[in-house]
């Protein structure tokens, strides 16, 4: 009985040009009453926030960063080796400091 309810709420949604999916945190207290119906701006903020992290555009930012932080690392490794490790004499460079910023 319940799963004919879910079949007929989306054909309802199909046809009033919904998605046919609905995210459940927007389907939160749907039965209930109107002020509990109400999402605050914070859960809606954290939603969003939450999709975003589970689709593929996220995965790739997340990627392209960790590849950049490895490059930044073996960017120091090499030249302290060429240093001696020799921390006092260690030269930064501009752009290091600024990707290291921007990424952390």
């Amino acid at each position: 009985a319940s799963s004919s309810k879910a079949a007929a709420a989306a054909a309802a949604a199909a046809a009033a040009g919904q998605p046919k999916a609905v995210s459940w945190l927007l389907r939160l207290g749907a039965h209930g009453s109107r002020r509990r119906n109400r999402i605050s701006r914070t859960e809606r903020s954290r939603h969003a926030i939450l999709a975003w992290r589970l689709e593929r555009p996220y995965l790739i930012y997340c990627a392209a960063c960790g590849a950049v932080t490895a490059s930044l690392l073996v960017w120091n490794l090499v030249k302290g080796m060429q240093n001696n490790w020799n921390l006092p004499q260690w030269q930064h460079h501009r752009w290091e400091e600024v990707t290291e910023v921007s990424i952390g």
